[in-house]
This record gives structure tokens, sequence and C-alpha cells, in this order.
């Protein structure tokens, strides 16, 4: 049975082709960005935060199901007119009502994560970076090291484990270890914010069993490095930024603990079998857009650490001017072109971070956006997504 929607929606609807949804949070400046460019090269592009929606009558979908009617908000659209769906963040945590009962809460926010997940399967079919199922694929650590072995990159030794016995057996067979977290969490303790980041162990006495035996973790064979880099990689474009050790940064596991790695940033090119590498890993995933990190130890490999499908990179032009990303990226979208290739000399001074920023702080969508509260999943939890340098590098 065909279901009829408002002739309003529908008209609104109607002969609209060639557009492009990001689906975000609030304040998420990378995707304010996008948008933005995308607007100065004359592509339709609808920027949707999904946090506050509970507060608002703002979703229908429906229709023919085949090709659902979607209104999220302002923006009304088909999947058959949606040029590339920009899937940036997650639904992981909503703005709820005040006046909802602390009963219903969870059973709210499991409902809004249900149906913004389902919308994005519906966007799939077209451009979609990344793909619903994929991206959430993806981001598992386990995954991503079964995917770079298959693809010849290099890794360190890798133990996940919460057997103290199997910790200390593994720990035997290397010069030195560290440990981090199968998925990065954080919290608010007063006016700071804690974070699981990478930690070298320094000797196994301080593990208590108990506590080893709480969840299983990553341990890893600690790589001395000489830098780090952050290497983008969509279509067949590789953009890499080289990450120096701050001064007085002597220690420092993880180059998210200290704000100085943004002072020391350049432009690197990915050796050939790398890209190969990256390339790899990205069609096993089967995602679009990655960010890999990598570890270059003095001996000049370059260690495989992570791929996010989600991946900040707006601090790498931010911090490094001449490192353009936001350009390259938006027009990606624009070309839903598996095999784009940019050519930093066809850059426009109209599409960089510089100029861009004064457009997203003068519209007024993003001003509203961008007054929009964060979510969190709890007074405590802070989304590590948004964490990560930008323009709100904490």
């Amino acid at each position: 049975m065909r279901i009829k929607l408002s002739s309003r929606l529908m008209q609104c609807a109607k002969d609209r082709t060639g557009d492009v949804v990001i689906l975000t949070v609030a304040q998420h400046y990378h995707a304010a960005l996008v948008h933005a460019a995308l607007r100065r090269l004359d592509v339709q592009a609808h920027l949707i935060s999904h946090a506050s929606l509970p507060r608002h009558d703002d979703l229908v979908i429906g229709g023919e199901w085949d090709d659902s009617l979607i209104r999220v908000g302002e923006p009304i659209f088909r999947p058959s007119g949606v040029r590339a769906f920009c899937n940036r963040r997650p639904p992981l945590a909503f703005n709820l009502p005040e006046r909802l009962h602390p009963a219903d809460r969870t059973h709210v926010a499991v409902s809004w994560t249900s149906v913004i997940s389902g919308l994005s399967v519906l966007l799939d079919d077209c451009f979609a970076v990344n793909r619903q199922a994929a991206a959430r694929c993806g981001a598992n650590k386990l995954n991503q090291l079964k995917a770079a072995r298959r693809a010849g990159l290099s890794l360190p030794a890798i133990l996940v484990s919460s057997d103290l016995d199997e910790v200390r057996a593994f720990a035997a067979t290397v010069p030195d270890i560290c440990m981090k977290p199968l998925s990065v969490y954080s919290w608010r303790q007063d006016r700071t914010v804690v974070r699981t980041l990478t930690r070298r162990i320094d000797g196994l006495s301080c593990l208590n069993r108990e506590r080893v035996a709480l969840m299983p973790v990553i341990w890893q064979a600690f790589v001395s490095k000489a830098f780090e880099v952050r290497l983008v990689v969509f279509g067949d474009t590789f953009i890499g930024t080289r990450i120096e050790q701050p001064a007085g940064g002597e220690g420092i596991q993880d180059w998210r603990a200290n704000n100085g790695y943004l002072h020391s940033l350049s432009a690197i090119s990915a050796p050939d079998a790398v890209q190969r590498g990256c390339r790899a890993v990205l069609d096993s995933l089967d995602i679009r857009f990655g960010a890999f990190d990598f570890i270059v130890p003095p001996s000049g490999e370059w260690v495989f650490m992570e791929v996010n499908p989600a991946g900040q990179f707006i601090w790498q032009e931010e911090f490094h001017a001449p490192n353009r990303l936001i350009e390259p990226f938006s027009r990606y979208l624009a070309s839903q072109d598996e095999r784009f290739t940019w050519n930093p000399e066809t850059a426009s001074d109209e599409l960089s971070f510089g100029s861009l920023v004064s457009e997203v702080e003068s519209y007024a969508d993003h001003r509203e956006w961008a007054s929009e509260a964060s979510p969190n999943h709890d007074a405590h939890y802070v989304n590590e997504n948004d964490l990560e340098a930008g323009r709100a590098v904490s």
C-alpha cells in the first residue's frame, strides 16, 4: 500500500537531485567546513545534526519505501536525489528533553538511535562516505588489524587479552610493552577531561590481576618513534601530515595527549607500498574514507597503528595551511569518483580553511547549529571524536 504524505512535503522533494547530505552532531566543525565548501562549489548540501531531534517534530520518513521521502529538520529529500552521503558522526547520544521521565530516557534514546541508523542505511545506496554497517565494522580494532596484516602493512607484536598470565608471557617476548584501549573513552572530572590513551608499561608489577580481568585491552610492543604520520585516504588521494614530537614532549606515548604537536606539522608523502596497503585496507573494510595513524621509527619503516573511518582531518590544514584537505574532500564528495585524485596545484583560496572559517562563523544556519548543545551519553562521558584536534582542540 502506498502511504500518502502531505502535499507540502511532496512538492518540496519534487525534482531535487544532486544533493549532498552530511549527518553529524552539533558543533562539529569538520562537517560545517565541508558544508561551506560544497556551497561555494554550488552543490546543494544539507547539514543535519541528529542530536537534538528528540526536542522537535522534525523527522518524517515514509511514502514509497524503495525510495522514501525523508525530512530531517528543514532538509527534504529522497535517496534517489542524493548525490553523496557524508556519514560523519553516528547517533551515540541525544539532547533529550528535561521533561522526559528518567525511566523513559533509555527507551527514547534507543528508538532515536535505531531510526537515525536506519536513515543512514537508506542512504547507503548512494555515494556513502562511509556506509553505516561498513563504518561500524571498520571502526573495530580487531577488524583493522586483520585487514592491515592481509594488506602487507607493518604491525607491531600485539595481544588482546584480559588474562594477566598471558600478558606477562607476551611481555617476555618483546623489549618493551604498552597498552591502549580497544575503544577510546573520555570522561569529565571537575573541569578537566580524562582520556584513555596509549600508556607505556614500566614493569608489570603495577598490574593487578583483578583490574586486568575487568576488560580486554590491546597490549602492544612499544615502538620507538622518530615521528608519527596521520595519512588521510579517499579515492586515489593520499594526504599525509608528519607529526614531530613537541618540545618538552619526551616520554609522551600518544600525541593526542599534548597539543604541542600542532605547532610542528609538515606535509609528507607516503611510500608507494604504504599507499597500496592503505588502499587494500579500505577495500577490505568496504569503506571509502580512512584516517590512518602510523609510527615511523628511526629505521624508517612505517608501522600501522589504526585507521579511523570518521577521523578528524581539519587540524592538518588549520595548523599547516599548505596541507589542503577541506577542498579535496569536498570535491571528492561532489565528484562521486571512486578514483578521485587531488592535484594541489589546482587549489582555490576560496576553499581554504582560512576563507571557509569566516563563512561558517557568519552563515545563519551555521550559527544556529553551533549554538546547539553537544550531547553526552551521561553527565560525565565525552565523545572522543569531538575532542581530537580541529577548531575545538582541547
